[in-house]
């Protein structure tokens, strides 16, 4: 068993425990020929320390709005997922669904920080992020995996703006009770639903 009061704790236990060991290997296709990406314990909670970091100092708080995930299964994206758990809230949004239908999303949950990839890996998600950006009044900045910053449009580079500090530069400890939200796309995308 290992001891852990947040999800912080979980992976800080793991890595001391098992830094070696293997953590997580994410396939970027269903291809068996095309490498995926692997990260040992000890890679993994240094990149969601990075990551939970960069959340942080762009104001995300679990009092804040969420940090939405607009992306295919990337390996920054799984680790910068587990960062934004770790910083505040993260929200997955399913990347299929219309640019009407994420907007919305967006809207709904108060989403300040949108994540997307690259245009060279998802031209798709990229050109629907593009025409939601300015219909979210509450988005503050979008991090872009993969990509380049674009200043003037609220864009900055995932990978050039994660700083390379190996602990948190804020308390794990939760301040308010932990909660999840549910977001339920069946047909009709519905709104965002929070639990305690």
């Amino acid at each position: 068993m290992i001891p852990a009061r947040n999800l912080y704790h979980l992976f800080e236990a793991t890595a001391l425990l098992h830094p070696d060991r293997p953590a997580l290997t994410v396939m970027n296709t269903g291809d068996l020929e095309v490498a995926a990406a692997h990260f040992s314990h000890r890679e993994l909670l240094g990149r969601i320390v990075q990551a939970a970091n960069l959340f942080r100092s762009l104001g995300v708080t679990p009092d804040s709005g969420p940090v939405a995930f607009l992306c295919p299964a990337l390996a920054h994206m799984q680790v910068a997922l587990l960062g934004a758990q770790v910083a505040g809230v993260a929200s997955s949004i399913n990347y299929l669904l219309t640019a009407d239908a994420v907007a919305d999303l967006l809207i709904a949950e108060n989403a300040e920080v949108l994540m997307i990839p690259s245009a060279a890996d998802d031209p798709e998600s990229w050109h629907k992020a593009a025409t939601v950006m300015e219909r979210v009044p509450s988005l503050r900045f979008v991090l872009v995996i993969g990509g380049d910053s674009d200043l003037p449009r609220k864009m900055m580079s995932f990978d050039a703006a994660r700083p390379g500090v190996t602990s948190l530069s804020f308390s794990s400890t939760p301040t308010a009770p932990p909660f999840a939200r549910c977001f339920i796309p069946a047909g009709r995308p519905a709104a965002p639903s929070s639990f305690a």
